[in-house]
C-alpha cells in the first residue's frame, strides 16, 4: 500500500509596501518583489526538507510539490486549484505563509485530507476543516507530518476505502468485554473474555479480528442468538460499569 502526497506551498504576496498590524518592516521588505524572492527560497527549503524526511519511505509517495501564489486580494481562482490536482492523491501536505483560505478551498474541492504546517497556519486550517467535518491534521513542522502520514498510510489502500490493522497477538492473555444491543434497542449483552489469539492479520477477510475465550461458549452463543454478532469490545472487565450506565440510561445489562 503507498500512500500518495501531495506537498503544496502557499505563500501570501502583497501587491505594494505598506504597514499594518501584521505587516512591518522596513520599505524594501514590504514591497512585492521581496515577498516573491522569499517565497522562492522557501519552497526550494521546503522541497528540500521533504526530500530528506521521506526519502527512505517507500510506501510514502511524494508527488511533485506545487507553489501556489496568494494574492492579498484573498481571492481563490479555480486556475490555482487546478494547479494541484494529481493522479491518485490520497492526502494534501500544505506548508507556507497564510495559506489558510487556499487549504479550505483544496479540501472542498478534492475532498481529500488536508496536514498543514506551522504553528498559526496548521491551527487555523484544521480548526476550520473539522468543524466543516473534513479531516485535517495539524504539524509546527514538516518532520512533525512524518508520523502523520505514517497512520494515513496504515489505512489507506489503493483508490478507496481504508480498514485497521493490528497485531492482537501482543496482548494475548488480556481480558476484554464484549458488547452488543439487542435489535430492540432495549438490552445489552457483555461477555467477559480473554485474548487467544489474532484471526490472520495480512489476509482477505475479517483480518482485523481476534479470538476471544469466554467462560462458557454454550451459554454465550444462546446469548448472542437474542443480539447478533460482530460484538463491540474493550479492554479490562467493565460489566460492572456498563450496569451502572444501563441504570442511568433505561437499558438492561445481561452478562455471561
Amino acid at each position: 500500500m503507498t500512500l500518495h502526497v501531495k506537498p503544496v506551498y502557499v505563500h501570501l504576496v502583497h501587491r505594494s509596501a505598506y504597514m499594518g498590524p501584521c505587516r512591518g518592516g522596513s520599505w524594501d521588505q514590504l514591497e512585492r518583489s521581496y515577498d516573491e524572492m522569499m517565497a522562492a527560497e522557501n519552497f526550494e527549503k521546503m522541497k528540500e526538507d521533504l526530500a530528506r524526511i521521506y526519502g527512505d519511505q517507500p510506501e510514502i509517495h511524494l508527488q511533485e510539490p506545487v507553489y501556489l501564489e496568494f494574492l492579498d486580494e484573498f481571492i481563490v481562482r479555480e486556475a490555482q486549484l487546478d494547479l494541484v490536482k494529481d493522479q491518485d492523491t490520497d492526502v494534501f501536505l500544505l506548508d507556507g505563509l497564510m495559506g489558510q483560505h487556499l487549504a479550505v478551498n483544496i479540501a472542498r474541492r478534492f475532498r481529500k485530507p488536508m496536514c498543514s504546517v506551522g504553528c498559526c497556519t496548521s491551527t487555523d486550517v484544521t480548526a476550520c476543516l473539522r468543524a466543516a467535518s473534513f479531516e485535517a491534521y495539524g504539524s509546527i513542522d514538516l518532520e512533525g507530518t512524518l508520523p502523520v502520514m505514517k497512520l494515513l498510510q496504515c489505512f489507506t489502500e489503493d483508490q478507496w476505502g481504508a480498514t485497521m490493522r493490528y497485531h492482537y497477538n501482543r496482548d494475548m492473555g488480556e481480558t476484554v468485554t464484549m458488547v452488543r444491543f439487542n435489535p430492540q434497542g432495549t438490552r445489552l449483552l457483555a461477555a467477559k473474555g480473554v485474548i487467544v489469539t489474532e484471526t490472520d492479520y495480512d489476509k482477505i477477510g475479517c483480518d482485523t479480528g481476534l479470538l476471544v475465550s469466554v467462560a462458557n461458549k454454550g451459554k454465550f452463543f444462546k446469548a448472542q442468538c437474542n443480539y447478533g454478532h460482530h460484538m463491540t469490545w474493550a479492554y479490562g472487565d467493565i460489566a460492572d460499569q456498563l450496569e451502572d450506565l444501563g441504570d442511568m440510561l433505561g437499558f438492561q445489562v445481561e452478562r455471561v
